[in-house]
């Protein structure tokens, strides 16, 4: 059933049909021959890498030697994607071919496909009750001993000074898909002196790469974004007035102790009452549908679930409990439908206006207790937020905290573990960064494929993905004309 409704052939066709992604990239461009120095391969087409590392991220490959061997490997059929007569290279070309493609023009592929989601109302439908959110934070991919221009270095405890890769990133967060929106490298700055003597190359700080990727974003999808969810890195009223002037929201999460805005609320909530107190309950459905023989379909079952808000009762957490059962007899089957609901957090409230050193508005500082289970043991968590969000109900703002965790769980860890962003596949500065943007093209296109446009299919697994697109490349002779569109 899976085969038939997701395979490399149908994702390439889509690309192309609907974001034009064949069509950038024959429009991609080489730098000047002339400044690449003796010895470069100049014969691959800058549409031919980029084809070549989009189908290696896809298939999610370790390295460019093993999408080579894939590509000249007589028993596959990778040759396919490219089109009759095209140079196909070798490793040294393919290298030769991305350090030589200006990265800057994946970036305007990227911003062209975030530009149609929102002609196409993507980011008024991906939202939080009722809300556009998208999450800001920092990820370091690696650490390289290899002496590449432009990274920032760090001092280790033996005096080894190494090279980092970090990225600022923000994705869109919602109840329906997760899309990165943005990203911003955090590059060499200026050549400090460490404590023991020596030079290292120091970058700006995340703050600062905020109010530059927040004007970017901007620029790219325009005024469609209502909050922006931050860490407690992120409390700094540059940030907080840079986000009230633009009209948006902000949510930060509080966590320096030493703040007056922090002490002055946990002051007040310690001697107070809290003025909301709720439970999350996950409802779950379990359908079952049996086909008669005549019917000459296949039984089977689905899980629907969701989550509900509502005052708190005596269940206990995490217990699975029956609440309903519908029975539904049709011409040549039957369908029973469980209903079960399950209580996974209670949460207690507290908020209030506060006044914050040179920001020009009131805060709003949330304080919210949670109890949850976490194996056999039941935990509680407090929570200190504050934000500008100063007449929304409570439990938004909470649930939009709690949603930030999508950038570290659905976001950098996909990157990383599916595609490999903690590897350098090349050590050149706009390689590098050439992958990275490509990376970031790759997951949100099947991000949208599988939650939008397949969004009644089976879940699909990307290690599920990975093998059917494998199989796809090996058997569809073809794909080329899929992927760059009938001409």
């Amino acid at each position: 059933m899976i085969v038939n409704e997701i395979c490399l052939k149908k994702f390439f066709n889509y690309t192309y049909s609907i974001y034009g992604v064949g069509e950038k990239f024959n429009n991609l461009e080489r730098k000047n021959y002339k400044n690449t120095g003796k010895g470069v391969n100049t014969k691959t087409k800058a549409s031919t890498g980029a084809k070549a590392i989009f189908c290696a991220i896809v298939c999610q490959e370790r390295s460019l030697k093993e999408l080579m061997d894939t590509t000249h490997n007589k028993t596959t059929s990778l040759r396919n994607l490219y089109e009759k007569g095209e140079y196909i290279p070798k490793t040294h070309g393919l290298r030769d071919c991305i350090i030589n493609t200006d990265y800057e023009q994946i970036i305007s592929i990227n911003n062209d496909i975030l530009n149609k989601l929102k002609q196409n109302k993507f980011f008024r439908k991906n939202l939080v009750d009722g809300l556009c959110v998208v999450a800001y934070d920092g990820v370091e991919t690696t650490e390289t001993k290899k002496e590449i221009d432009n990274l920032p270095e760090r001092e280790h405890e033996n005096g080894d000074i190494r090279k980092y890769i970090k990225y600022l990133i923000a994705m869109n967060i919602g109840e329906r898909t997760n899309i990165i929106v943005g990203s911003k490298q955090m590059t060499e700055t200026e050549k400090v002196t460490t404590k023991s003597g020596a030079k290292k190359a120091k970058t700006f700080g995340e703050t600062t790469g905020f109010l530059t990727l927040h004007k970017d974003i901007t620029k790219t999808i325009g005024k469609v974004v209502d909050v922006n969810v931050l860490d407690a890195l992120y409390l700094n009223s540059n940030v907080m007035n840079e986000i009230a002037d633009s009209g948006e929201y902000f949510v930060i999460r509080m966590e320096d102790k030493t703040k007056h805005i922090y002490k002055d609320a946990n002051g007040l909530f310690e001697n107070s009452k809290p003025i909301l107190e709720y439970e999350i309950v996950e409802v779950i459905k379990d359908i079952t549908v049996k086909y008669s023989k005549e019917a000459k379909h296949k039984d089977y079952q689905k899980t629907k679930t969701k989550k509900i808000i509502r005052e708190i009762t005596e269940k206990e957490i995490n217990e699975k409990e029956l609440v309903d059962t519908k029975f539904q007899e049709r011409k040549n089957s039957t369908k029973e439908t469980k209903t079960y609901e399950k209580v996974i957090r209670r949460i207690k409230g507290w908020d209030d206006e506060f006044d914050f050193v040179t920001y020009k508005g009131k805060v709003r500082v949330v304080r919210t207790v949670e109890e949850y289970l976490e194996g056999k043991k039941t935990k509680t968590q407090e929570l200190y937020i504050a934000t500008n969000m100063l007449t929304h109900p409570l439990s938004t703002i909470v649930k939009i905290m709690h949603l930030r965790w999508h950038i570290e769980n659905n976001g950098f860890r996909k990157l990383k573990q599916n595609f490999k962003l903690n590897h350098i596949y090349i050590g050149e500065f706009n390689a590098i960064n050439y992958i990275i943007q490509m990376i970031i093209l790759v997951s949100n296109l099947l991000e949208v494929y599988l939650k939008v446009r397949l969004k009644d299919s089976p879940p699909t697994t990307y290690i599920m993905l990975k093998k059917l697109f494998e199989k796809e490349i090996n058997i569809t002779k073809d794909i080329g004309k899929y992927f760059v569109g009938d001409t």
